[in-house]
């Protein structure tokens, strides 16, 4: 257990206040603040499956700004993703993706990546086969799975034509989990896919344990779970992650990250400020358990003096 030595005494009131937001967030009607509810408007299940591999792959940036290039995208892919993927050819029509830009990710990135999300569909036929070859169902985490699958990735991009760019591009968009790399997306898509199917998670792959996912963990999370004290690390890296993941199985052993979509939404719907402002954490259900409002009330105190 790695809750800080204060909290160490308070799990059930981490607990029970972690269970008011997830009650309150964890609802359909907040996916449009998350590529997730992209992935909820396919219906065939290897269709979401990929849907959801690219959503969470291109999770990064302003979620307005994601869900634009998103439909952008599956808007070049037509109605069924999968299919069109699958009967691909070794090679890309010219016109698909050809303007394509999000950020620091060029044509030649997202080419080469959906010619190696082909060659994995004809392959393995799915993306949980793939990654099933290399799970060990006795590990604590996902990581040595996930280093695997992501590797298979890379290898199945080797001999395709990539300018420099569009080279760094595809190395950003399938980070490497060996190394400290939180892997926040990667992270995020296996929790879409593994965990079960409750509104917002889809529960698509049935044969992983979903106490060995890991937290996906970016800067606005990690500020988050230091200020209610799942870690005292400050460092967003995977030793972080796992670090609040292990916090999160002192309070629920058999699906840690079931907290994750709940927590994350104080930070995207701007419901946790950087520095406390009273007139929004006062609301905050979670506030008893955060540094930034005990400080408040500190500092409050000292002004009445």
């Amino acid at each position: 257990m790695n809750l800080t030595k204060n909290q160490y005494q308070n799990v059930e009131l981490i607990k029970r206040k972690l269970e008011i937001i997830f009650k309150k967030y964890n609802q359909n009607i907040f996916l449009n603040s998350d590529p997730l509810g992209i992935v909820h408007e396919y219906k065939n299940s290897k269709d979401q499956e990929l849907v959801a591999f690219v959503s969470s792959t291109f999770a990064f940036g302003n979620i307005t700004y994601i869900r634009k290039t998103l439909k952008a995208i599956f808007f070049e892919l037509g109605k069924s993703p999968t299919n069109t993927l699958f009967n691909m050819g070794s090679n890309l029509d010219n016109t698909l993706f050809r303007d394509f830009k999000y950020r620091w990710i060029n044509s030649s990135a997202i080419r080469t990546f959906m010619l190696i999300l082909s060659s994995i569909l004809k392959k393995y036929g799915s993306l949980e086969n793939c990654f099933l070859e290399n799970y060990k169902k006795d590990e604590e985490t996902l990581r040595d799975s996930l280093i695997h699958f992501r590797n298979k990735l890379i290898n199945e991009g080797k001999n395709r034509k990539i300018d420099e760019k569009g080279n760094q591009g595809l190395q950003y968009l399938l980070p490497d989990p060996s190394k400290s790399s939180p892997c926040k997306r990667f992270n995020l898509f296996l929790r879409w896919v593994i965990r079960p199917s409750d509104g917002i998670d889809l529960g698509l792959w049935r044969s992983i344990h979903t106490n060995q996912l890991t937290i996906p963990l970016d800067t606005h999370m990690a500020k988050i779970c230091v200020q209610i004290g799942l870690t005292k690390r400050k460092i967003t890296n995977y030793l972080t992650a796992e670090d609040i993941t292990n916090s999160l199985k002192a309070i629920d052993p058999i699906d840690p990250t079931r907290f994750d979509f709940a927590i994350s939404r104080l930070g995207i719907l701007k419901h946790c400020p950087k520095k406390c402002i009273v007139e929004i954490c006062c609301e905050c259900p979670i506030k008893e358990l955060c540094i930034n409002w005990e400080e408040s009330k500190i500092q409050s105190n000292l002004n009445k003096k």
